[in-house]
């Protein structure tokens, strides 16, 4: 008859494993369960056309929409005051 030994664990051993256990239940339950995929790229038409363009107006283009009216002054008082904020 053979005997059985009980191995005993540490209390920081339990809660080093009850914390691995709670942070990967926290990763899984984010996606888990998964009753719904659905996939489709909306940029899938953009892929043959060439990368670029302007990340800013010229100037001609910038003082042409503040002349008509596009870009209003107020817009350009809350840019201001949004990047004075956050730089």
């Amino acid at each position: 008859m053979t005997t059985r030994h009980r191995q005993t664990f540490t209390d920081a051993q339990r809660m080093e494993l009850r914390s691995y256990v709670q942070l990967a239940g926290e990763v899984i339950a984010q996606y888990w369960p998964m009753r719904h995929f659905i996939h489709h790229n909306l940029l899938h038409r953009l892929e043959t056309q060439p990368l670029g363009g302007r990340g800013n107006l010229s100037n001609e283009v910038f003082r042409r929409y503040f002349k008509s009216g596009r870009i209003r002054p107020e817009d350009l008082l809350k840019t201001a005051r949004f990047i004075s904020t956050t730089a």
